[in-house]
């Protein structure tokens, strides 16, 4: 319920014939407070909350349009900031989220760590599963005391990622704990049983079944779960398959789920694979490792970690999503640490996302999909989990075109964690305009 005082001042800002309509929001304010420079409210969702509640007194207000200003500061969204047909302006009157110049919004899909919240290991089980030379150094924090209970599934089998919670150091993506570390691969020694391979006109009971090279996998004999992700039978389609068997004395390893095109070289490259989240594997700085059974997280901070800059990325959903709107206008905000995708406007009609960075998403960056005449200008699109910029609409059928323009963007390093498929552009159906992009 909004107070005496700014329910006294949305009928001041919204009545004043042909005042422009502004409000501010901060970090520092308060969402019980009038929106104003001096006392700003505390969210987005506050500002748009303020505005319908000043259409509904007055109605004709909504053909003026409105700035909002946002200052400088993380805002955490612990569920998605939505914007409908009621929230958008007219052509003349544009509703706009604005970052305040000079300052740097930053709003982000997930949950901040503070450093008090890590300790060292000293669980004597958990320390029996990490390389020794690395117990001093890793660091772990119990997540339900931070307010975070759903850590998701970590499927059996997928080629496309799902919305799962990610590390996020210092503004970077951290890494799943992997071996082989960085950007190396283990390699097939021999294929025992390919899996059902309809292509190759294999018949098979069993799911893949291979050998490999070394002793390493012996470590992963006790591990609740591993998975393995590998380009298992060629380059262009990777995927993530759990672990049913681990044989160290025959170093055979067969998969839980059969792979579409079975195990095996179908182009002449040798076949590869790594494997994902195990503790045992946590032995480089900047890796981490997440316990959903116990909710529990893992971390060797690449460099020492002096304040609240570890961010857990949370929110599957799109963080701002625009729908059947017309006439708004995001600029200057920056978007990130996010399980889903950052941006995504479906329907509606001239939404216009201009200036924005768009960086650590677990899907897509920025998402148009329907509506007409939406506009992406000179936004940075990068780190992003899967593709960068989806845009589509139009009519195929009838050849009627959307009107959508993505002009003078720089789309950058997308596929973070999907290898295959996953595009700085995907483009679809009728009259999507690309100019001046740089990809």
């Amino acid at each position: 319920m909004k107070t005496l005082v700014s329910s006294m001042f949305i009928l001041l800002l919204f009545h004043l014939p042909g005042a422009a309509v502004e409000l501010h929001v901060s970090p520092q304010g308060r969402d019980d407070g009038p929106g104003s420079a001096e006392a700003p409210l505390a969210s987005l969702a506050g500002a748009r909350d303020m505005l319908r509640e000043a259409r509904a007194q007055n109605p004709e207000s909504a053909a003026e349009g409105a700035t909002i200003w946002i200052h400088g500061g993380v805002y955490e969204q612990t569920a998605p900031f939505v914007l409908e047909s009621r929230d958008g302006g007219s052509p003349e009157g544009p509703v706009i989220y604005r970052a305040v110049p000079g300052e740097t919004p930053s709003i982000i899909g997930g949950k901040t760590l503070p450093r008090e919240a890590f300790t060292q290991v000293t669980d004597d089980a958990v320390l029996k599963r990490i390389d020794p030379a690395a117990r001093a150094s890793i660091l772990w924090v119990d997540l339900p005391p931070q307010g975070i209970a759903d850590l998701g599934v970590f499927p059996n089998a997928f080629s496309t990622p799902p919305a799962l919670p990610e590390l996020f150091f210092n503004g970077s993506r951290m890494a799943l704990a992997r071996w082989p570390n960085g950007g190396e691969w283990a390699t097939v020694a021999k294929v025992v049983d390919s899996g059902p391979a309809p292509w190759r006109n294999h018949e098979s009971q069993d799911t893949g079944t291979f050998e490999y090279s070394g002793d390493r996998p012996a470590r992963w004999a006790t591990a609740p779960a591993v998975w393995l992700y590998g380009y298992w039978c060629f380059d262009w389609a990777s995927e993530i398959i759990a672990v049913k068997s681990l044989d160290p004395a025959q170093h055979r390893i067969t998969l839980s789920s059969p792979h579409v095109y079975g195990i095996g070289s179908g182009n002449k490259a040798e076949r590869r694979f790594c494997a994902l989240n195990l503790l045992e594997e946590l032995d480089t700085p900047g890796e981490y490792y997440i316990d959903r059974e116990h909710g529990r997280l893992y971390f060797w901070p690449p460099t020492p970690a002096t304040g609240d800059n570890t961010v857990l990325s949370l929110l599957k959903e799109p963080v701002v999503q625009v729908r059947d709107a017309a006439n708004i206008t995001l600029s200057g905000l920056t978007v990130s640490c996010c399980a889903g995708s950052a941006i995504q406007v479906e329907g509606g009609a001239n939404v216009r996302v201009e200036a924005c960075v768009v960086r650590n998403t677990g899907l897509d960056g920025v998402v148009v999909r329907g509506g007409a005449n939406h506009f992406v200008a000179a936004c940075d699109l990068s780190d992003t989990g899967t593709g960068g910029l989806v845009m589509e609409g139009g009519d195929r059928k009838t050849l009627t075109p959307c009107g959508h323009v993505a002009e003078n963007n720089d789309i950058w390093n997308p596929g973070r964690r999907k290898r295959t498929h996953a595009y700085n552009v995907h483009m679809g159906g009728v009259g999507v305009r690309l100019a001046q992009n740089r990809i």
